[in-house]
């Protein structure tokens, strides 16, 4: 059995029951691992799937890949999830982590970045102008992660009068690196918040 800090990145179902959850995990990287019977309403290990945080999993290698063992809490962000800006930034940003990072990448600085962006969507809550800095710490989170995966650019800021400029010049910069659509958060917020 394996037990090491991770961070759940994103979930798809795995039968009537199961959930495959990509975790990121300090130690091992991008894994994922079956959560039998996560789905069921008296599931004790679901309870901590849903929601931002950071968790402490214990996992085994089945047959089939890797089976989650036991989940427990390290660090619940409790106003987080009441602000629906504050966790569409953080879900979108962990979803597309999960979408471009490759099972087994382990990083340090990796780690480190997705800590540190749960940690600071829950202070941002509170601040002023939320949902502007909500916006200004999305995009740090993606340069920091072009950065850390080896394919930050030269940034030509030049030609951008606006947020949604901004959001779609990102975007081109991700899809151009890593071959594969992209979205996130910041392209669907509404007009007026732009």
């Amino acid at each position: 059995m394996h037990t090491t800090d991770a961070i759940v990145l994103g979930m798809q179902d795995a039968g009537e029951y199961d959930l495959l959850v990509s975790f990121y995990t300090r130690e091992f990287g991008k894994l994922k691992i079956k959560a039998k019977g996560a789905k069921k309403f008296i599931s004790k290990q679901g309870a901590f799937l849903h929601e931002p945080s950071l968790v402490r999993v214990s996992f085994i290698v089945g047959r089939g890949g890797f089976i989650l063992a036991g989940i427990n809490s390290k660090a619940y962000y409790a106003i987080m999830p009441k602000d629906l800006f504050a966790r569409a930034y953080i879900m979108s940003f962990l979803s597309l982590c999960d979408t471009l990072l490759y099972e087994g990448s382990q990083d340090e600085k990796l780690w480190g970045l997705l800590k540190d962006a749960l940690e600071e969507a829950e202070h941002l809550v509170n601040s002023k102008n939320k949902q502007e800095t909500l916006w200004r710490a999305e995009k740090r989170w993606l340069v920091a992660l072009m950065d850390i995966s080896g394919h930050l650019p030269a940034l030509d800021f030049s030609r951008i009068k606006n947020r949604r400029q901004f959001d779609y010049y990102i975007q081109g910069l991700l899809q151009n690196k890593f071959e594969r659509s992209i979205t996130f958060f910041g392209l669907h917020a509404p007009a007026n918040q732009v």
